[in-house]
């Protein structure tokens, strides 16, 4: 994460879903930490989902000792479509972007496969876990519609039936 990627912000869809004031921070570090606890103070903010490269640890450490739990991890893989094509070496799975008009299959999918999912919604015991499962199905739900999203939204079926997807950036 470059500094250029730094934001803090309000987040109203994570307020609205879980009913507590809570507050996104994005290429958080140990330097930055004193100003987001300033603004959590100011704005009453009850729940901070802050994101740090892993290559900082001096910030996850800062972080903890304010009292901050970490409650998961992010991996990126990166695989160039243009380079070279998604491609399966069973003919029962094909991979393809998504087309309009198939929202509903995803979400679907999305509910199954996200159910119970152990992310860092669900890591903090103060949430709803139905609320918590919620938000994969609405993050799959509006990739589905994001513009490009059929650029960068591969479903994989099975028999002509959609059994799994990704987002791709």
């Amino acid at each position: 994460m470059s500094s250029d990627a730094f934001k803090m912000f309000i987040s109203e869809i994570d307020q609205e879903r879980f009913g507590i004031k809570t507050a996104r921070v994005v290429d958080m570090t140990a330097d930055r930490l004193p100003s987001v606890l300033d603004f959590c103070v100011s704005h009453a903010v009850k729940l901070l989902i802050a994101r740090c490269s892993i290559s900082d640890l001096g910030a996850a450490q800062s972080m903890e000792k304010q009292g901050f739990l970490l409650m998961d991890t992010l991996v990126y893989y990166t695989f160039d479509l243009l380079r070279r094509p998604v491609s399966s070496s069973d003919d029962d799975v094909h991979f393809r972007p998504i087309r309009r008009g198939e929202e509903n299959v995803v979400e679907r999918v999305a509910i199954e496969s996200f159910r119970g999912y152990f992310g860092h919604y669900h890591a903090d015991p103060r949430l709803d876990r139905d609320k918590c499962d919620d938000v994969y199905v609405d993050w799959a739900r509006k990739a589905c519609v994001a513009k490009g999203s059929d650029e960068n939204f591969m479903v994989a079926e099975i028999q002509g039936r959609i059994v799994a997807f990704g987002v791709f950036r």
